[in-house]
């Protein structure tokens, strides 16, 4: 669906239709436009003093902000020196926006940072955190598709839940800068012993590759995932292993998170920003081998090879 902007006939009918008990759904086809923009619409616009969307407060404030917009100052000058001096004290770019001189919206400094970052400045390590990236609104066809139909967690036994048996796997990757390599991370949710595999690229086949390798001689019940595209090939990996691959509900990462868990333990030898392209098989087979030595405090101070071991299973 194409995108455009609403305009004063198209509030007055928002409007119009809510006053009717219309839903979001109905508003957005009658106008042809996707239901988010009437959701965002009605969320962001200023609303009556009775708390009911208005066209007429909707459309100044829609016409204010196209204003400033338009007003929009770059940075340069005595302000950029001012912004400057404040980034290198640390300040955010909210504390920076409040004290200068001149007004200047956040965001301006934010792109300003972002713009000199790609071309290879350093200022965003001013920040606390670098500028969060946005995601797509709509997702691509490829991902639609992907996730029309996977195999539910809701679907998963008792016993990988309660944690009762090992062989019930949590898997994650996660990336280096700009993707130049992935971690493979496999975790057993009961004795929380982990696997980590070195990918140079994200092919199907070498996904199902290393997560195949990474079991090799390890009991194996269940695999569950979250939903990202990585995991397309799961339908090869599961005929391939015999044995049933499940995925987490969208945004929650507490489905799994004994992996979330382990990722945040490897950060310890990986910080954020570390270049995986120099990274090899062997660094992290050492970090694999310590993180399952380590008495954890939820296995009572054993190891995650002794709960292994201890359940007479062997790796």
């Amino acid at each position: 669906m194409r995108y455009r902007r609403l305009d004063m006939i198209d509030r007055c009918t928002i409007q119009t239709m809510l006053g009717e008990g219309r839903k979001r759904n109905e508003i957005a086809r009658a106008l042809g436009v996707h239901p988010s923009t009437i959701t965002r619409e009605i969320n962001k616009r200023p609303c009556a003093s009775d708390g009911s969307y208005y066209y007429g407060l909707a459309q100044e404030n829609f016409e204010e902000r196209l204003t400033w917009r338009k007003k929009r100052r770059k940075l340069k000058g005595d302000v950029l020196s001012e912004v400057l001096e404040s980034l290198s004290k640390y300040h955010s770019p909210e504390q920076i926006s409040k004290r200068l001189s001149t007004s200047v919206h956040p965001e301006t400094i934010y792109r300003y940072l972002k713009q000199n970052e790609e071309e290879g400045g350093q200022l965003y390590k001013f920040l606390r955190r670098s500028g969060r990236k946005r995601r797509s609104r709509y997702p691509k066809i490829a991902r639609r598709k992907f996730q029309e139909s996977l195999p539910s967690i809701e679907l998963r036994s008792s016993q990988a839940n309660e944690r009762v048996e090992i062989g019930h796997w949590e898997r994650d990757t996660f990336y280096g800068r700009q993707r130049s390599a992935t971690i493979l991370i496999l975790v057993d949710r009961k004795s929380r012993l982990t696997r980590l595999k070195l990918l140079r690229n994200l092919k199907k086949h070498q996904m199902t590759t290393a997560t195949c390798s990474a079991l090799k001689d390890l009991p194996v019940r269940s695999i569950t995932n979250d939903r990202g595209l990585e995991f397309q090939s799961y339908e090869k990996l599961q005929a391939t292993l015999q044995k049933p691959i499940y995925f987490c509900h969208p945004y929650t990462s507490q489905e799994r998170g004994t992996v979330e868990n382990t990722i945040g333990l490897i950060r310890q030898f990986l910080p954020k920003k570390t270049d995986l392209s120099r990274v090899t098989q062997a660094d992290l087979n050492t970090i694999e081998e310590l993180l399952n030595h380590r008495p954890r405090k939820v296995l009572g101070f054993l190891t995650p090879w002794e709960v292994l071991t201890k359940n007479n299973c062997t790796a």
